[in-house]
């Protein structure tokens, strides 16, 4: 454990004061976020979640059988979406759903 050395009183009362607004902007943000946690996984997570390859993940997106969200040129899976897959192949190997489509 790293422990630090205490600092003056008087710099103490300074930094508490800016350390306490960045704790009650901090404490905004978490009501602004949805309830449930989405959990986002890597396109190499997916495909060993699913005991594929990577490339078969992507023939997978193409078919819209998987829906993707593109973060920053990549692409990232809800954690929810996939399991929703491996479900629907359980109750009907042959006729998977597609997800995505409304």
């Amino acid at each position: 454990m790293l422990t630090l050395p205490t600092a003056p009183q008087a710099e103490s009362s300074t930094c508490a004061c800016a350390h306490s607004q960045s704790q009650s902007m901090n404490a905004a943000q978490p009501s602004a976020l949805p309830s449930a946690e989405v959990i986002l996984l890597t396109r190499r997570e997916v495909a060993a979640v699913l005991r594929v390859s990577k490339m078969t993940v992507l023939r997978m997106v193409a078919r819209r059988e998987l829906p993707v969200l593109r973060i920053g040129g990549g692409l990232r899976f809800r954690r929810t979406d996939v399991f929703g897959l491996l479900a629907d192949y359980r109750a009907d190997p042959r006729k998977p759903q597609h997800y995505g489509d409304t």
